[in-house]
């Protein structure tokens, strides 16, 4: 990057290849048949304008989600959680995703001196993360990409065309040869003095001093433009949400709170639901507390077992004018109407995996980030509601657990407790299921993590106080 602006300066710079102009046909032929299809020139039109290398966020989303296939939230192909957590960072659309995690690769990796691969990588993906350089450069470098300049400065746009061979240039005729005039003598000039003769040693540290001073100029304007093409700084908000779980089928009271931190330009908050991306339904006005703070109780309509984000959308005063950012998002689990039960401190709602029956709720620890494998100090617990079955519960159990090696499945006063090993990769887990019958339905309490992992202990007593809150209807006395 500093050589490509010393070439700027020096007008010249004998060495520096031609950077390649990407073209969306290229990025298309990668994306074809993904949910990223037909946004080849999204990608190379953002690239452009935030000086990253549309290459390197295709490869990224190809490594963290198969291009859009497996994602853990809406329009989030990167697994970029700028919400805090995976379920609390959806993007409206996917051309909205494409533009923040242009952005944000450029300011907040490119610009801090993260130029490789290997540098990006150890930031983005810090722990369980092997297999991402690796993937990361195998789409990037076959996309054409070259991993030694991660940045790019075309504009967006089609490549130029090669140009075209020039004519053969016409021979003039030979001219007849004339006679050479006489020379004229030139008038006699003073011989100029060398220039190591004409001025001081001072007067040459002055120059380079004033050199240094264009040079720092030309950067310094490059590095403003840059942040004026990026736009102004949203203010940084947290957004909670209490209570975290509700339960289904009525509608029930919650209470937001904001804290927006150096927001004292923040004129309005509002509070809405989101679905599929886009806002939906305004709850209501945040009360500003105090300065950056707003609260607001409203109530949350009725909804189907699930999740139910929720964005804050402020209005900020900047330079005498009104403009609306996001204040951060926030998620309510909906449980089914049979039970309820508090998350322990610190998890949040995690999204459903494919094939979890309607009702199953997902939720991860802080450490746990998204996707597989889950790294140290991470967890997962699911609590699922499945129809009782056509065989006693505890053979039921015997089945699903198997026979491997520290499989232990037994019946205690509060249900059916089991323990078992699974793999998934080269990684190992420790799983821990309760099983309770309530009803006509089994339900199965379960939690994941590292085997062996420091802080199963820790992990173990947060399950256990999710277990002991767990709360299911009364059954309705039939006694006259």
């Amino acid at each position: 990057m500093l050589r490509r602006i010393a070439c700027v300066v020096m007008l010249s710079c004998a060495g520096l290849r031609a950077e390649p102009v990407v073209t969306a046909s290229t990025l298309e032929g990668r994306l074809r048949n993904t949910p990223l299809a037909g946004r080849g020139a999204v990608f190379v039109g953002h690239g452009s304008t935030f000086g990253v290398d549309p290459r390197l966020v295709v490869a990224i989303a190809g490594a963290e989600s198969t291009f859009g296939k497996r994602i853990c939230v809406e329009n989030n192909a990167w697994n970029w959680f700028w919400g805090g957590t995976c379920a609390n960072s959806p993007f409206v659309s996917w051309d909205r995703g494409i533009e923040i995690v242009s952005k944000f690769l450029n300011k907040s990796y490119l610009l801090k001196g993260y130029e490789t691969i290997e540098q990006i990588g150890g930031k983005y993906c810090a722990e369980g993360c092997e297999h991402w350089v690796p993937n990361v450069k195998t789409f990037y470098t076959a996309l054409g990409g070259e991993t030694a300049d991660l940045t790019y400065s075309h504009p967006p746009g089609p490549a130029p065309e090669p140009p075209k061979p020039k004519p053969e240039p016409v021979k003039p005729k030979p001219e007849p040869v004339k006679p050479k005039p006489e020379p004229v003598k030139p008038t006699p000039q003073p011989e100029p003095r060398a220039v190591e003769e004409g001025l001081p040693w001072w007067a040459y540290a002055l120059m380079g001093l004033g050199g240094l001073a264009l040079i720092a100029g030309i950067v310094a304007a490059l590095l403003s433009g840059r942040r004026a093409a990026t736009g102004a700084r949203s203010p940084r908000a947290l957004l909670t949400v209490q209570p975290v779980s509700v339960a289904a089928g009525a509608p029930v009271k919650i209470t937001a709170a904001l804290e927006a931190g150096r927001a004292g330009n923040v004129e309005r908050a509002t509070l809405v639901r989101v679905e599929a991306g886009v806002p939906a339904a305004i709850l209501g006005q945040m009360t500003a507390r105090s300065a950056g703070v707003f609260e607001l109780e409203a109530v949350l309509p009725a909804a189907e077992p699930g999740i139910v984000y929720l964005e804050a959308l402020l209005s900020v005063r900047e330079n005498g004018e009104s403009r609306s950012v996001s204040g951060g998002m926030a998620s309510v689990a909906v449980l089914p109407a049979d039970f309820t039960f508090d998350f322990p401190p610190g998890w949040s709602v995690a999204p459903a995996a494919a094939g979890e029956p309607s009702g199953s709720v997902r939720l991860r620890n802080t450490a746990a980030g998204s996707g597989d494998p889950l790294p140290r100090g991470g967890a997962l617990i699911v609590v699922e509601p499945r129809p009782l079955p056509s065989i006693p519960p505890i053979e039921a159990a015997r089945q699903e657990v198997g026979a491997g090696e520290g499989a232990s499945v037994v019946e205690t006063f509060a249900g059916i407790k089991a323990n078992f090993q699974t793999q998934s990769g080269n990684v190992d887990y420790s799983n821990t299921a309760l099983y309770v019958i309530r009803g006509d339905k089994l339900f199965r309490f379960l939690l994941t993590r590292r085997a062996g992992d420091p802080a199963e202990a820790q992990m173990l007593a947060q399950f256990q106080g999710l277990l002991d809150s767990v709360r299911f209807p009364q059954a309705k006395s039939t006694a006259p």
